[in-house]
Parts: C-alpha cells; structure tokens; sequence
C-alpha cells in the first residue's frame, strides 16, 4: 500500500485500517447497546469511549427530531387535557 500512496501526487489516509475500523465502531454503537459494541470490535467500553467512538452530525439532527417529536407530544396532550 505505501508503494500505491507514493505514486500518487496526494496523501491518502494516515491510517487507513485504524479510520475504518473507528467508522465501524460508531456504527455499530448508533444501532447496539455499548457492551455488544466494544464485544465486536474486541475491547472494552472505556476503550471505545476513549478511542473510537464520536459524536456524527447524524446524532444531533436525531436529537432534534426527538425534541421535536416530544414537543409535539406534549402539546396534543394538552389540547387533549384542555378539551375535557
């Protein structure tokens, strides 16, 4: 691989295999519980927090789409509790 990188007028990655693997990493943690997580990628939690895991700009549009939903939530439910 660094023959390929030398050839090339740009640098690639620094760490190729290490990025993909953290990229893993935070996919997996958005879809399973944190101990299954760290159990597939072969560590533990706090190796994970510290290492691999990141906050995407994917978690905080989620986080808005939640508080939004709740709000919405919140205000049916009173309208509902006002009508009665």
């Amino acid at each position: 691989m660094a023959v390929i990188y030398g050839q090339m007028r740009h640098k690639g990655f620094v760490k190729p295999l290490q990025n993909m693997r953290a990229s893993r990493a935070n996919e997996l943690a958005a879809k399973l519980p944190a101990h299954v997580c760290a159990s597939i990628m072969g560590h533990d939690i706090a190796v994970a927090a510290k290492h691999y895991l990141r906050v995407m700009d994917t978690d905080y549009e989620n986080a808005l789409k939640l508080s939004v939903e709740s709000r919405d939530v919140a205000q049916a439910v009173t309208q509902e509790s006002s009508k009665s």
